[in-house]
C-alpha cells in the first residue's frame, strides 16, 4: 500500500494505466479480429491476462501500509 502522502499520486497512476488498457486492448482486439479472425484476438487477450497474473505473482510481495 502507498504511504498516506502518496495516495493521490498512486491512485492517479493506477487509474491512468487502467485507462490505457481500456483504450488499447479493444483497438488491438478489433484489428486482430478484423484482419486475422478471432483466434489471434483470443490469444492476445490470454497473453495479456497471463502476463498480468505472472507480474502480480512475481512482483507483489506482502501487502502492508508503508509509513
Amino acid at each position: 500500500m502507498a504511504p498516506m502522502r502518496l495516495i493521490g499520486l498512486t491512485g492517479g497512476v493506477f487509474n491512468f494505466v487502467g485507462g490505457l488498457g481500456g483504450i488499447t486492448v479493444p483497438l488491438v482486439v478489433g484489428y486482430l479480429a478484423q484482419g486475422y479472425g478471432f483466434a489471434p484476438a483470443l490469444v492476445y487477450i490470454s497473453a495479456v491476462a497471463l502476463i498480468g497474473a505472472l507480474s502480480y505473482i512475481l512482483m507483489v510481495g506482502d501487502v502492508k501500509r508503508v509509513g
